[in-house]
């Protein structure tokens, strides 16, 4: 069987947004990355100095306050629909996956690949995660009738760098996120295509031990994440962007493969 290393990119955003029940809300946004902030951003030699864009969010009470924010729309969230991006990079090999996604609370999500940069086979793959051990993978084409079972430690859903689901999943960013341990500076405000976000950096909280902090996009209207890029210094390891979210939770149909 092929290697399936997108499907990690997937599952990351299913526990990423776990909650925000409010009436549903689309954001309605091209495939666009986050513009980089205009003023100085803190080093890629030392990713912890302390920056904040005067007048977008500067001081710990008005962290605290976007973390308290952030915290409440993750707790209430039922699920979501939503297009996905992810960039999953080692070295100068970078792989570009495209997919549908939907997710419902606690731990259920469902995806289709639209395109893979790396194995353009791949478009029509469906996979089922439902927050364990084992994720349930559907081929596309001829090999559609041959559902199969692999757990989450196996090398074809893992990404380039070996990060498991569990270690890269949109939880795990919002947990170190939320964490007593992180160190959160607010980088000022920036895009996901058209709709405006609020870009922040947080370390001393990383999942995995080769990240040293993640840029996080929190959606100014939802004020839930819809952009998390892990790096090592400026090197980017692994990266998400959340397009077109609706929160609302998927009928049970949307949630099988």
């Amino acid at each position: 069987m092929r290697r399936f290393s997108p499907v990690a990119a997937f599952a990351l955003v299913a526990l990423a947004i776990a909650g925000c029940g409010r009436t549903p809300v689309s954001v309605d946004a091209p495939a666009a990355k986050p513009d980089a902030p205009k003023q100085q951003q803190p080093s890629p030699t030392n990713p912890r100095a302390p920056f904040q864009q005067p007048g977008q969010g500067a001081g710990q009470q008005d962290t605290a306050r976007l973390l308290a924010e952030v915290s409440q729309a993750f707790a209430a969230m039922p699920g979501y629909r939503a297009d996905l991006e992810t960039t999953d990079s080692k070295g100068s090999h970078k792989a570009l996956v495209k997919s549908r996604v939907a997710f419902a609370k606690p731990e259920i999500l469902k995806f289709e690949i639209l395109s893979n940069s790396d194995q353009a086979s791949q478009k029509g793959t469906k996979a089922l995660w439902q927050g364990g051990k084992t994720i349930e993978i559907r081929p596309s084409g001829l090999l559609g009738f041959a559902k199969v079972t692999l757990q989450t430690s196996d090398s074809r859903v893992k990404t380039l760098n070996g990060y498991t689901i569990d270690q890269i999943n949109v939880k795990a960013a919002m947990t170190s996120l939320l964490s007593p341990q992180a160190q959160v500076k607010v980088l000022g405000n920036s895009q996901l295509g058209t709709r405006p976000i609020v870009l922040v950096d947080v370390s001393g909280a990383t999942m995995t031990p080769d990240i040293d902090h993640q840029r996080i996009g929190i959606d100014l209207a939802t004020k839930l994440p819809v952009t998390i890029d892990m790096l090592r210094g400026s090197e980017s390891k692994y990266a998400v962007r959340l397009l077109n979210m609706t929160v609302v939770k998927p009928a049970a149909n949307e949630l099988t493969i």
